[in-house]
């Protein structure tokens, strides 16, 4: 067996010919720009790692030399910042290459800039658009960081938010609840607010109302035009997408926003007023601030495609517009490391087999932390990626809706053993087929919305096979305000096939809800101090426009149902009732199966809301218990 070497570029030519001759062994470490060999060298000794350091990107040329002619090489980077131009894109050529910090999570691979005050910094601002919402809202550059948090932009009210109840104009014109109509697109609309704060804005240097126009579940950021002091209505110069005010389920009357961008209330350590126009920015710094750092640069930190075996070892991600991006690659590992203040995503994987990321963790990020997609649906062949024993908290720091820890979609990954808490909205979001997600741990999630879940999927009657096991949800919902629309399980919309088995629900508004699919199962969960258990309906049969909805594509059933291949193998084995499904009654939630539940403490166990003659006889409920008392036989409306 051959004995590692460890390098440097000092011995030039001869040094690289040798390790070519010796690639499936090289170790390389590297010290940050501008940290002396010296210093970099008596770090890495005082933790007894012998090496001489050199720079990261000639290092970084060397080590991918040498994966190109099919050696393997672990890049060791001693503590400190390691500042990246532009991302650094991996190949095929790269497969193998290790970069692993010397001390866990001390070497700092970041995108942005540190700035001092009154230095210039190259950078061309975002144009922020006029509305932004429903999962659709993003980090404009440039974006600002101090001592390791986000900087704010000055808004007001400095936490919380204000509310208005008087709708002058909801911009729907004749819309109603959630229906979509290409040719009448809701117009600006306009409230009354009764304050006059607005009076000190200047609306022509751009105000914008960020929160929540009408549904909980709706995080809009929306240009404010103009405000009229004598009857104080504020005017939108765009649409809220589903109106201002407009009609919702929610149990509050009040709508609620803040306002940003705006340099009168620029009143707050740790706030930020930049001036698109000057391109300045005004920070009010917290007293013994020691670092202040600008992203002015779209792009991940590292971009891998069609690669394999590459791997991150302790490495800390900070100060990015997003973090890695994985795509079409095999056996990708990232262990122990952190992504943090990161303002898109953090991590994507996409297509490939068999990548992990395990014992890392997730702090401080714009959007989704983790988005896996990979696996074959049609030929149910699972990609093997898995995310396990990692932290999340902190996350969709921008965009308050449908952007969570996790996304999962694809065939056949795992999400595992991870905690996930304090976050707006929900932790997972998932679909496709044969997924395991298994003893996670989510709390204080889904703060500041509602109709939601810790799990959430929904509205596609393929996306079967899906196991929620031993998974332990509490403590989750609206801050200062109870409501029955927060959930820790949420099958949403005629999901079907999905398995929620050994589940344990405490202190959350609504455990379960199984929102009128077929094929899915609740079998021996707990559920404790819950307003409701478990809830199910027949959604099918009473939302009789949405089923096949000729606009609104996230529904149309039978269409999805009819894209995958349901009446050939492996398909018509691995989910028989798929055969039938669109010829025997696919509108009843047939094949349900809620068993050997348990209720402590809640003060509805099962709730059912059932309005088709059928519905009834199709659910098979037996071994349930609450406080003791068997509710085998309970079908209440």
């Amino acid at each position: 067996m051959k004995s590692p070497i460890k390098s440097t570029l000092l011995t030039g030519a001869i040094l690289s010919s040798a390790l070519l001759l010796n690639a499936a062994a090289a170790e390389i470490t590297v010290s940050p720009e501008g940290v002396s060999p010296k210093e970099a060298l008596e770090k890495i000794r005082a933790r007894r790692i012998n090496a001489t350091p050199s720079t990261f990107s000639s290092s970084l040329a060397q080590a991918r030399q040498i994966c190109a002619n099919g050696g393997k090489v672990v890049l060791r980077l001693s503590p400190g910042d390691y500042f990246l131009a532009s991302p650094i894109e991996l190949g095929a050529n790269d497969s193998y290459l290790t970069i692993e910090s010397a001390v866990p999570r001390k070497a700092r691979i970041i995108r942005g800039k540190k700035i001092e005050p009154g230095s210039v910094v190259d950078c061309i601002p975002e144009q922020l658009p006029d509305a932004e919402g429903f999962a659709r809202v993003r980090p404009h550059l440039p974006c600002f960081f101090y001592d390791g948090k986000w900087a704010v932009e000055a808004r007001w009210p400095n936490s919380g938010y204000v509310t208005f109840s008087k709708v002058i104009d909801t911009g729907l014109r004749g819309r109603v609840l959630n229906s979509v109509a290409p040719d009448n697109p809701p117009v600006p609309g306009s409230f009354v607010f009764e304050s006059d704060r607005p009076a000190r804005w200047d609306f022509s240097e751009g105000v914008y109302l960020c929160g929540f126009f009408t549904h909980d579940w709706c995080y809009e950021r929306l240009r404010a035009a103009s405000f009229t002091a004598s009857n104080k209505v504020i005017s939108l110069a765009a649409p809220a997408q589903f109106g201002v005010g407009g009609q919702t389920w929610s149990a509050l009357n009040e709508r609620r926003f803040f306002v940003t961008g705006v340099r009168a209330e620029l009143d707050a350590p740790g706030e930020y007023y930049f001036d698109r126009k000057t391109r300045k920015v005004d920070f009010m710094a917290p007293k013994g601030m020691k670092e202040f750092v600008a992203v002015t640069e779209s792009g991940p930190a590292f971009k891998i495609k069609g690669s394999k075996g590459v791997s991150f070892k302790g490495v800390a991600f900070e100060y990015a517009k997003e973090g890695v991006i994985i795509e079409n690659s095999f056996d990708i590992t990232i262990d122990d490391c952190a992504f943090r203040n990161i303002l898109s995503g953090a991590l994507s994987v996409t297509g490939g087999k068999n990548c992990k990321v395990v014992n890392s963790s997730f702090s401080g990020i714009g959007l989704t932390c983790a988005v896996i997609s990979g696996g074959d649906r049609r030929t149910l062949d699972g990609a093997g990626h898995e995310i396990s024993n990692c932290t999340f908290t902190d996350f969709a720091k921008v965009n308050w809706t449908y952007d969570s820890a996790i996304k999962l979609y694809g065939c056949g990954n795992r999400i595992l053993k991870n905690k996930m808490w304090n976050a707006p909205h929900t932790a997972v979001f998932y679909g496709g087929n044969d997924h395991i997600i298994s003893g996670n741990e989510v709390w204080n999630v889904m703060q500041e919305t509602g109709d939601s879940g810790a799990f959430y999927t929904g509205r596609d009657p393929t996306s079967r096979g899906n196991v929620l096991s031993f998974n332990y949800v509490h403590d989750c919902g609206v801050r200062g305000r109870k409501t029955a629309n927060v959930m820790g399980f949420y099958l949403d919309d005629c999901d079907a096939g999905d398995s929620v088995i050994s589940n344990r629900v405490v202190n959350v508004p609504r455990g379960l809800l199984i929102g009128g699919g077929q094929d899915n199962k609740a079998i021996g969960n707990v559920f404790e101090s819950c307003d409701i258990g478990l809830s199910i309906d027949d959604r099918g049969v009473y939302e009789t426009g949405k089923w096949d909805s000729p606009t609104d594509r996230s529904w149309q059933i039978t269409r999805k149902a009819l894209e995958m291949p349901i009446f050939e193998e492996p398909w018509k084995s691995r989910y028989p009732h798929m055969v039938t499904f669109l010829k025997e009654s696919p509108r009843e939630p047939k094949h349900v199966i809620i068993k050997d539940n348990t209720f402590n403490k809640c003060t509805l166990p099962i709730e059912y809301w059932l309005k088709g003659a059928n519905s009834r006889k199709v659910l098979q409920v037996t071994g349930n218990k609450a406080d003791g008392k068997d509710l085998s036989d309970e079908k209440n409306d």
